[in-house]
């Protein structure tokens, strides 16, 4: 039989691994999100420079109606653009309430040596919300660039002809 010494030792155990557990998967989940949405945000930001770049290179040798043509393009890297962004902001939301579930859970001297507090369970439902809105933000900043760059090759395609 323990007793409440063992007890007390091994929740200690328990909190400081939950604890430590948490604070490492939180930071490397933070970094990589944070850095593939930046990097989203940046070449849906790129694509969009190197086309106006393009349209400032062949203003002169078109015309307006095939210069709208390329232009069309910029916005499906402007909304890519405004996707990263919600995808980034969404992500900061997940990290934020992640946190608050770990602040809300009391930490007890008995088995399971943690338990839920009043808010855990909202702080876990708009974590979830966050982090969903963040993928699909963060998928549709993908697709639109791909869309952008679709829309580019279509359109230097229409203007060699």
């Amino acid at each position: 039989p323990m007793n409440d010494s063992t007890d007390r030792a091994a929740a200690q155990r328990a909190h400081e691994s939950l604890t430590e557990f948490t604070r490492q998967n939180f930071e490397a989940a933070f970094r990589s999100g944070q850095i593939a949405l930046r990097t989203l945000v940046l070449v849906n930001g790129g694509a969009a420079v190197a086309v106006l770049f393009f349209l400032g290179t062949i203003a002169t040798k078109v015309t307006v109606p095939q210069m709208s043509v390329v232009a069309h393009s910029l916005i499906w890297f402007a909304a890519g653009i405004t996707c990263g962004l919600i995808a980034l902001t969404s992500a900061y939301l997940t990290n934020l309430y992640d946190a608050n579930v770990g602040a809300s859970v009391s930490q007890t001297w008995e088995y399971p040596y943690s338990m839920p507090g009043r808010y855990t369970h909202y702080f876990v439902q708009v974590s979830r919300f966050a982090h969903i809105v963040a993928l699909v933000a963060g998928a549709a900043s993908v697709a639109l660039f791909i869309l952008g760059v679709l829309d580019v090759r279509s359109a230097v395609i229409l203007l060699g002809k």
